[in-house]
């Protein structure tokens, strides 16, 4: 008897006889549990197979249907007793030998040990290995559990082919590993490892020409699909075909996690004033305890939730042996469309170093990314995510990674939703004054600074405490080193040009908050761009619900989804507060986007915290300038 599933399903006698089983239901009932061959599958399981939309009210009956026509169709080349049954379970029993993906498996492992002693017997052998694969495996099949079989078939593939290209190149047969080494990065034009033998095997075989030329397409390639450049193993192979050196052969991946394991950016050179978000980080990596784990860091744009993870990240990263990746999702870029669940699964899987062709179902990526990470301990982080929905599938399960998420977006448990202790979240507040006027200081000196302490003060402060704002003003007086402090102080003392002030050639507090507004729905911007024209301070729900002509309700509503989105922060019961920066963006929008806003705005009140009058309502209250019948941003509007 055999079994063939590296392909469409086939299955043949002793004779060569192929059996004809035409029916989805009974082939479908035979994947699944080929899939799991020898092990008892319940009945439940089973059906959830056949019937992935939902199970009918006759699954059970027509399940026990569907068993009895296999037992019939498998018994004349098998004989009766081939599938067994027990209460609720079923199991097929197939050996060792009958099944190809265990025989490919067995035939892959004895070239592997081969290799170093009898390397032309090796080569047989995996190559022998490799012929059985007529396609993808289980195709038919949409199972979590087919998914998981099919992506650890692929990693032992895509070992096989590398063993024998390199038993291949080691024997000096570079004609026939060039040709397989082309047909690899036809099919995987971002595997690194595949790149490095291809120049190794055309250098070494005298084509050198061809060498730097397919150097320059794997650099072109990986910097257009993943925005990167070349490792250093490539880079070397390519440095050498250019001196004309002997090519060094190619180092031997190890398994799935072969390249480019170190991706995480430089750490920041200036990290101040976070040594108490920096200790919970780490805190919670250590509660990890060899699980999984996921920490969000979240806070408001500019806040220098990048800047933590990134440090955490290199101190926790000898703990992370396997690897320590970084992936930016892009939620608010300003220049690049977010990456999709599916996108960001496929850069991930390309970093590890997966070959091949991808899987183009969402849910059959994360099955192969999480069967590739499997019993590795991997440090992930993952910058600027949207939300919780669009996270799950990136995480890992069962496995000693930890996962450091950043965020704008309060997220909902981002792990398991039936085992929310399993995330820790980490919020981030604006510096205080000491912490920002050293922040400050890194930026400029300490020569400079000192020059003018008023005046840096006074400029940490119209920065509210944003590390980004911060950044951008040392920067500004970097480049323009014959200006007072003062004077930077005095332009940032204008509200009106506060946020034109506090932007460079490549970034400004105003474009990062404008990738928050984007995402608003109408009502949410509408009310952020009325917070704008409120008195600076806070402002609670009445004020909110008068400013807005909502009911309460509504207006609390919509103060807490803003919340969520860190536009306003609200540390009790008490009124919500709105960041000075984001006040003045507010206010920008409102002058950009309305031409007069029919409701009560007291413009011009020296208050720290603004209510609603004792009977708030929808209408404006007398003598405000919108009673009046004037525009309000007029007051408030820009002015530069």
């Amino acid at each position: 008897m055999r079994f063939h599933v590296l392909g469409p399903l086939r299955v043949e006698g002793e004779t060569g006889l192929p059996l004809r089983l035409d029916a989805r239901k009974p082939r479908l009932l035979l994947l699944t549990m080929l899939s799991r061959a020898n092990q008892w599958r319940s009945g439940d399981a089973l059906a959830d197979a056949l019937w992935p939309a939902g199970r009918p009210d006759s699954a059970a009956a027509n399940l026990k249907t569907y068993v009895w026509q296999l037992r019939g169709a498998l018994a004349p080349l098998a004989g009766p007793d081939r599938i067994e049954s027990r209460v609720g379970d079923y199991r097929l029993r197939a050996a060792r030998s009958e099944l190809d993906a265990w025989v490919f498996e067995d035939l892959a492992g004895q070239g592997r040990d081969l290799i170093a002693h009898e390397p032309v017997t090796a080569a047989g052998l995996l190559s022998s290995a490799l012929a059985m694969w007529r396609g993808a495996p289980y195709e038919e099949l949409s199972t979590e559990v087919a998914r998981v079989e099919v992506a650890r078939l692929t990693e032992l593939r895509r070992a096989a082919r590398n063993d024998v290209v390199d038993t291949r190149l080691a024997l000096g047969d570079y004609t026939d590993a060039i040709s397989t080494l082309r047909a690899m990065t036809a099919e995987d034009p971002l595997h690194e490892p595949t790149w490095c033998r291809l120049l190794h095997a055309l250098h070494a075989s005298g084509r050198r020409a061809e060498a730097l030329s397919t150097y320059l397409l794997a650099r072109a390639g990986l910097g257009r699909e993943l925005g990167v450049e070349p490792g250093p193993e490539l880079r070397q192979a390519y440095q050498r075909a250019v001196d004309g050196a002997p090519p060094a052969a190619p180092a031997r991946p190890r398994g799935a996690l072969a390249a480019r394991r170190h991706t995480l950016p430089r750490d920041v050179p200036a990290f101040v004033g976070r040594h108490e978000q920096l200790a919970a980080v780490l805190e919670a990596a250590a509660a990890a305890r060899g699980a999984v784990s996921c920490i969000a860091i979240e806070g408001m744009a500019g806040i220098g939730k990048t800047a933590v993870a990134l440090h955490a990240a290199r101190l926790l990263a000898p703990d992370y042996a396997d690897g320590q990746l970084f992936l930016d999702l892009r939620a608010c870029s300003a220049d690049r469309p977010p990456l999709s669940p599916s996108a960001a699964l496929g850069a991930l899987l390309r970093l590890i170093g997966v070959c091949g062709a991808l899987p183009r179902q969402l849910a059959d990526r994360a099955a192969l990314w999480r069967a590739a990470v499997t019993d590795r301990r991997l440090l992930i982080v993952l910058d600027d995510a949207s939300g919780t929905a669009a996270l799950r599938p990136l995480l890992p399960v069962d496995s000693a990674c930890l996962v450091i998420v950043t965020s704008r977006r309060r997220l909902a448990d981002p792990a398991d939703p039936a085992d929310p202790a399993r995330a820790r979240r980490v919020s981030l507040d604006v510096l205080p004054r000491d912490a920002a006027i050293s922040l400050l200081e890194q930026g400029l000196g300490a020569d400079r600074l000192g020059s003018d302490p008023v005046a840096a003060g006074e400029i940490a402060s119209f920065c509210g405490g944003v590390p980004l704002a911060i950044q951008i003003a040392a920067a500004r007086l970097r480049h323009r080193p014959t200006w007072p402090l003062a004077h930077l102080a005095d332009r940032l003392r204008d509200e009106g040009c506060r946020l034109a002030e506090l932007r460079t050639e490549s970034r400004s507090m105003a474009a990062s908050f404008d990738c928050s507004y984007r995402q608003l729905r109408p009502d949410q911007r509408r009310l952020l761009r009325l917070l704008g024209l409120a008195p600076a301070g806070d402002v609670d729900v009445a004020a909110a619900a008068s400013l807005a002509g909502l009911a309460p309700g509504d207006a609390e509503r919509l103060l807490d989804q803003l919340r969520d989105r860190h536009l306003v922060e609200r540390r009790s019961a008490g009124p919500y507060a709105v960041h000075d920066l984001v006040r003045l963006f507010a206010r920008t929008m409102a002058w950009n986007e309305v031409v007069a806003v029919p409701v009560a705005v007291p413009v011009a009140s020296p208050v720290t915290s603004w209510r609603a009058p004792s009977q708030p309502g929808r209408a404006p209250v007398s003598g405000s300038p919108a009673a009046a019948g004037r525009p309000l941003i007029g007051a408030g509007g820009p002015s530069c």
